[in-house]
């Protein structure tokens, strides 16, 4: 498979991604897929390629060559997903910025973004998105430093949203592991690497690092949120809870002179008994998360 993929992409009948991602999760052959990213890097080097380079060496278990190709990416060309600056320890977050109205939003994964961020689409374009609108903000995104909010940002009204780690973690797998993000990931492949595209909670819970490394969905969502902050946190005009929701809507409201409805994304039918055994697991990775702990609750 993994020879005809590459026959196609040097063809031109398929971009390099997708055949490196097919040789990835199709033939469980991270090295080809590696050799195949870096041929189209030599051609045509760009942003795309060396990141995806440094996060197929994550796949391989070479952070060190990893990081410095990340690193190099961002040097390069100012840009990395959110979860590559994190892993590279890099003092930098995305956030939400409206200039006119002087607010910037940091959104983190399973903590209301969803919600918040059609509060914004709504106040700026009166319509929501449901989970569609995180492609709905090009705009607003933007890199920010520690340094950026406290000269160019100093007078916005500067929030964030935290929630419990384990209930952030019961999100992430009621909502999106169990709807199959994984297996869409690995595009719908049943396994990679030996785990399931669709595991259990049990089989998340002990094998959580082995996911963490293989794929960058269950990376993102799974970050602690310390880590999107990191030295920020005395820069926030306001860390706010789940609870304070009502109260950002309002403000948002107010400071688009509009009524923003109460509404919620990402809803999903709650599984009860299911939901009891992703909390009892979960919870056995509270060390892991030590750190948002200390920092929020």
């Amino acid at each position: 498979m993994a020879k005809s993929l590459r026959s196609d992409y040097r063809a031109g009948h398929v971009p390099f991604y997708a055949a490196a991602n097919k040789t990835k999760f199709w033939d469980n052959d991270i090295p080809a897929a590696i050799e195949l990213v870096l041929e189209e890097h030599e051609r045509n080097p760009s942003a795309k390629s060396l990141e995806l380079l440094g996060e197929y060496h994550i796949n391989a278990g070479q952070n060190v060559v990893a990081r410095a190709l990340l690193n190099q990416c961002y040097r390069e060309y100012g840009q990395l997903h959110i979860t590559n600056l994190i892993f590279c320890k890099i003092p930098t977050t995305v956030a939400l910025v409206d200039d006119d109205k002087k607010i910037l939003y940091v959104a983190l994964p399973k903590c209301a973004s969803s919600t918040i961020k059609n509060y914004f689409t709504f106040a700026r374009f009166g319509k929501t998105y449901g989970e569609q609108v995180h492609f709905n903000h090009g705009d607003m995104y933007r890199l920010v430093t520690a340094e950026d909010l406290a000269t160019r940002y100093k007078d916005y009204y500067k929030f964030t949203v935290v929630r419990d780690p384990v209930s952030r973690l019961v999100s992430y797998f009621s909502s999106n592991i169990s709807n199959k993000a994984l297996r869409r990931e690995a595009h719908g492949q049943q396994e990679f690497m030996g785990l399931s595209t669709t595991p259990g909670p049990v089989v998340v819970a002990q094998r959580f690092q082995q996911y963490r490394q293989m794929f960058i969905d269950f990376r993102h969502h799974t970050d602690p949120m310390t880590g999107y902050l990191r030295n920020m946190r005395p820069l926030l005009d306001d860390i706010c809870k789940m609870s304070d929701l009502p109260r950002i809507r309002e403000r948002l409201s107010e400071a688009y002179g509009v009524t923003i409805a109460d509404e919620r994304s990402m809803t999903t039918k709650e599984n009860f008994e299911l939901l009891d055994i992703c909390k009892r697991e979960f919870a056995k990775l509270d060390e892991f998360y030590a750190e948002d702990y200390r920092a929020f609750f």
